[in-house]
C-alpha cells in the first residue's frame, strides 16, 4: 500500500502532469493502478483523491485525431521514447474510476475503445494481460475534448473535436515530465494534426531503433554553440546531437475561447544567460481553414547568436521555396536499425527573404482520409537580412507489432515514417505561420504584410494577426482576439486587460474572458447593449469591466497549480435581460 501511495504521489502531479512519455507512463501506472484496484475493496487504497480526474485529463489530453495512418483509429501522440500507438490505459483507469466518478471512467471508456481494432483489443501483457483489469461494460460516453493545459507537461489547442476538420497540436512546455520517464531532449516541441492528418510530428522509433532523442531532431531551437563543433548546416546529423534540456521550463500563457487557442512557455539556455520564449496558437476562425502560428523570440545576453529552427513535416515530393522548387535527398533507415541505417539529409543553403517567405509542402497521400490527406503552405516571417534555410529528410521503418499491421492493411505498404525536414537559421527570433488545407480544397488566398500583422485574404474572408492580437471578419460576423494585455481596437470596439475574445454577430455580442493573470477585463461597445449575466459587469459609458479572476495561484511550480484558468462568457445583446 505505502510503495502504491508514494509511486502515486512521486509521479503525478497535481495539474495532472505525469513523469512518463505517453509510451512509457505505462511503466509507472500500469503496476500501481492494479495495486490500487485490488485494495480497493479493502479500503486501503482510494480513487477519491483529484489527482486521478487530473491525470484523466492528461490521458484524454494525449488522443489523436483519427488516425488515417492506421484505420482513423486514435492513438496516444508520439514522444519519447515511443510510438503514436492505441492507449490501454484509459481502459484501466476508467474500471478503476467507475465507482467513484462514472461519469468521467465513461468518457474513458470511449478512449478505449476508439482505440480498439475490429480484429483487436488494445491491451498490454508486461504485467499482466490488461483485459483482466478492464471492464467493458461500463458504458462508453463520448467527451467534448478541447483545448486543455496541463502545467510541467503540455498545452493542446484543439478545435473541432469529432469532426472532420478536428485540429489538435500539443506544445511541450513542461518540467515535471522528466527523461526518468523516457522523455527526449525535446523542449518546446510542438507536434501537430490538422484537419485529421499529421502534419509535423515528433520522431519515433520502436524500441530505440533507431533512437532518436536529440533536440535537433525535435521541433525546437538549437543555438549553434550547441552544435559546436558541427554547422547547423552538416549532412548526417548524429540523432542524438544536442542532448541536453533547457532549465526552468515554465508555462506562462494559455488561453483557450470558442474561435482561438494561445500558449507561451519560457526556456532559460542551459549557461543562464539566454530566455527562449515560444508562443503557440491556433486560430480556427474557419474550421476549414486553420491558421497555426508559432513566434519564437529571445532576451539575454546570447539573444543574437546564430539559432536554428527545425520542423519536421510530413510532406512528400518537391517543395516550393522562396529559392524556387527543392526536392529534398530522400534517406530511410529501413525496418529496425540500432544505430540508424541511415541519417538525415541536408540540402543546399538559401536566404530566406526578408519579410514573407513563402513555402508549399504537399502531404503524403492516406487512403483512409476523407480527402487523401492534406497539404499546406508555410511562411516564414522575419527581418532578419542574415536568415537562411534548407529541407532535408529522413526517415525509419520501425513501429510495434499492431500498429504496424494496422499500416500494412489500410495502405498496402510495411510502415514508413518519412518527413521533410525544414531548418531554418539566424541569429535573431522567428515566426512560422502553417496555412493547411484537405488536398482537393487549396486556399484561394493571398498573404501580405499590412500594419495589423499577417493578413490572410481569401475571396470576402479577411484574418489578419500579429504577436498580440487577430482579428477575422466574413459576412455579418466579426472577430477580435487578444493574447495579452495591450489595448485593442477594431470593428468599433476596444478591449484591454488580458486575453479575450469578442464575437459580434448582427444581434449580440460575445464576450469571452481567460487567460492566467487576474485583474479587470474591459470593452468599450458602439451604441447600446445589455449584459447576460449582468452580475459582476460594471459600466461605465459604453466601457464595461469585470474583474477577472485567472488562476488561483501564481503559475511558477507545476506541481502547485490550477491546470488551467476558466473562461468567462458574458453575452451581449440590444435588448435588456430580464
Amino acid at each position: 500500500v505505502n510503495y502504491a501511495a508514494t509511486d502515486f504521489g512521486d509521479y503525478f502531479s497535481a495539474t495532472g502532469a505525469v513523469a512518463g512519455s505517453t509510451h512509457y507512463q505505462s511503466a509507472f501506472f500500469e503496476p500501481m493502478i492494479l495495486n490500487y484496484m485490488n485494495s480497493g475493496s479493502q479500503g486501503q487504497l482510494s480513487m477519491d483523491d483529484p489527482k486521478w480526474a487530473a491525470y484523466a485529463n492528461w490521458e484524454m489530453s494525449i488522443q489523436t485525431p483519427p488516425e488515417p495512418r492506421f484505420g482513423n483509429l486514435r492513438k496516444g501522440y508520439s514522444n519519447g521514447d515511443g510510438n503514436t500507438e492505441a492507449d490501454v490505459r484509459t481502459g484501466m483507469l476508467g474500471t478503476a474510476m467507475h465507482a467513484t466518478n462514472p461519469a468521467l471512467a465513461s468518457n474513458l471508456m470511449w478512449a478505449w475503445q476508439q482505440s480498439n481494432a475490429p480484429n483487436r483489443l488494445t491491451e498490454d501483457s508486461q504485467f499482466v494481460t490488461t483485459l483482466a483489469a478492464i471492464d467493458p461494460s461500463i458504458p462508453a460516453v463520448a467527451p467534448q475534448l478541447a483545448s486543455t493545459n496541463i502545467p510541467g507537461y503540455h498545452s493542446v489547442e484543439r478545435h473541432n473535436f469529432g469532426t472532420p476538420q478536428e485540429t489538435a497540436l500539443w506544445f511541450i512546455d513542461g518540467g515535471f515530465y522528466s527523461t526518468g520517464g523516457h522523455r527526449h531532449y525535446d523542449d518546446g516541441q510542438v507536434s501537430i494534426y490538422a484537419l485529421s492528418a499529421p502534419l509535423a510530428i515528433d520522431w519515433n522509433a520502436n524500441l530505440y531503433s533507431p533512437e532518436t532523442p536529440g533536440r535537433f531532431m525535435h521541433n525546437s531551437i538549437v543555438y549553434d554553440s550547441e552544435l559546436a563543433p558541427r554547422n547547423w548546416s552538416d549532412d548526417q546529423p548524429d540523432p542524438a546531437l544536442v542532448s541536453s534540456l533547457f532549465q526552468n521550463p515554465t508555462n506562462t500563457e494559455f488561453a483557450a475561447f470558442q474561435m482561438s487557442t494561445t500558449a507561451t512557455g519560457t526556456f532559460l539556455s542551459r549557461d543562464g544567460t539566454t530566455t527562449w520564449t515560444r508562443t503557440v496558437r491556433t486560430l480556427n476562425f474557419n474550421p476549414s481553414y486553420p491558421i497555426i502560428y508559432v513566434n519564437d523570440t529571445f532576451a539575454g545576453s546570447g539573444a543574437g547568436t546564430g539559432k536554428t529552427l527545425t520542423w519536421n513535416l510530413m510532406a512528400t515530393g518537391a517543395v516550393q521555396t522562396p529559392a524556387g522548387a527543392v526536392t529534398p535527398i530522400i534517406r530511410f533507415s529501413a525496418g529496425c536499425q540500432s544505430p540508424a541505417g541511415a541519417l538525415p539529409s541536408n540540402g543546399l543553403v538559401n536566404p530566406v527573404p526578408q519579410g514573407l517567405g513563402h513555402f508549399r509542402f504537399t502531404g503524403a497521400t492516406w487512403p483512409a482520409h476523407a480527402t487523401q490527406g492534406i497539404d499546406w503552405d508555410l511562411y516564414t516571417v522575419s527581418n532578419n537580412a542574415t536568415g537562411q534555410f534548407l529541407i532535408g529528410n529522413w526517415g525509419h521503418g520501425c513501429h510495434s507489432t499492431g500498429e504496424s499491421a494496422e499500416y500494412q492493411q489500410i495502405n498496402g505498404a510495411p510502415f514508413a515514417e518519412t518527413q521533410h525536414i525544414l531548418r531554418v537559421h539566424g541569429n535573431g527570433g522567428f515566426t512560422t505561420v502553417m496555412l493547411p488545407n484537405r488536398k482537393g480544397e487549396a486556399r484561394a488566398n493571398t498573404v501580405t504584410q499590412q500594419a495589423c500583422g499577417t493578413e490572410v485574404t481569401q475571396g470576402s474572408e479577411i484574418t489578419c494577426f500579429n504577436a498580440s492580437a487577430a482579428s477575422y471578419a466574413k459576412g455579418g460576423t466579426r472577430l477580435l482576439a487578444v493574447f495579452d494585455s495591450s489595448t485593442q481596437t477594431d470593428f468599433g470596439l476596444t478591449v484591454t486587460g488580458g486575453p479575450q475574445e469578442v464575437i459580434v454577430e448582427s444581434s449580440q455580442i460575445i464576450w469571452t474572458l481567460g487567460g492566467v493573470q487576474a485583474g479587470p477585463r474591459s470593452i468599450t461597445l458602439p451604441g447600446i447593449w445589455y449584459p447576460s449575466p449582468a452580475q459582476g459587469v460594471t459600466r461605465t459609458g459604453n466601457t464595461w469591466t469585470y474583474n477577472y479572476a485567472g488562476l488561483p495561484s501564481p503559475q511558477q511550480g507545476a506541481d502547485t497549480v490550477a491546470a488551467q484558468p476558466v473562461p468567462v462568457t458574458i453575452t451581449f445583446s440590444q435588448v435588456p435581460v430580464p
